[in-house]
């Protein structure tokens, strides 16, 4: 299990970089730290969601950040294309476990200390069912290193599949997909567009499952996913 830091491309590369100030676009973005870049999505008024590994050894539990942390939206080459001051700094995070790893419960929210939901809008999310395997939905956003020189411009790819789904700690699952990835993209959303909820993230991008006996591009999402959004929605807003 390898957590997002190489490509990985199933059959076809059919990642495209964007450039667009609306929603849902606006809403993803990158989040940068002292130790490396990775995506991030908003997902309540002042919080985003994004893969707990993106933030491990950065934080502890029910104490102060003691490294800086920010979330660009819409970054595109270097800044944000909605405008130079629209970056937010994090101010607190919550997750299932600070983990460095490829599991279902690889998702964390970190709380801004701007509303940029309410601005920008935000996704919603909801835990997966199996009657959805093997349905090329998806959509999946994130900011790849190997597209980019500086892995600023973002990506998207449309028509993902989840072909297997396993079960995992804190009522998560690991969702096997033909997602094409890369480093940067981690914590990237893997979303729908429902009739009763509009965008709903299911997943964000958790790394690679390469062994003998399978190999597949996985998100870490399910109903641990959702009661953690619901949880900074509560909590947070």
């Amino acid at each position: 299990m390898i957590p997002a830091n190489d490509t990985w491309i199933e059959g076809n590369d059919d990642r495209q970089i964007y450039f667009d100030a609306t929603f849902p676009w606006c809403s993803i973005g990158q989040v940068i730290t002292p130790t490396g870049r990775g995506t991030g999505t908003l997902a309540g008024k002042n919080f985003v969601l994004t893969a707990s590994h993106v933030v491990a050894g950065l934080w502890t539990p029910g104490q102060p950040l003691t490294q800086p942390i920010t979330f660009v939206p819409a970054m595109f080459g270097g800044s944000s294309i909605l405008g130079p001051t629209w970056t937010a700094n994090v101010t607190g995070i919550a997750a299932w476990k600070e983990i460095n790893d490829v599991v279902g419960y690889d998702v964390a929210i970190c709380q801004l200390d701007q509303p940029m939901g309410d601005w920008l809008g935000a996704f919603g999310s909801r835990g997966y069912s199996e009657d959805w395997e093997g349905n090329a939905w998806w959509e999946h956003a994130g900011y790849p290193y190997d597209l980019s020189p500086n892995g600023d411009q973002p990506c998207y790819q449309f028509q993902i599949t989840i072909d297997d789904d396993d079960d995992d700690d804190f009522d998560t699952v690991e969702l096997e997909t033909d997602a094409d990835i890369a480093s940067g993209q981690s914590g990237g959303p893997l979303w729908a567009i429902f009739n009763d909820g509009g965008h709903q993230i299911v997943g964000v991008l958790s790394g690679r499952d390469d062994d003998f006996l399978e190999s597949s591009n996985v998100f870490a999402g399910g109903s641990g996913l959702n009661a953690l959004v619901k949880w900074g929605r509560d909590n947070w807003g």
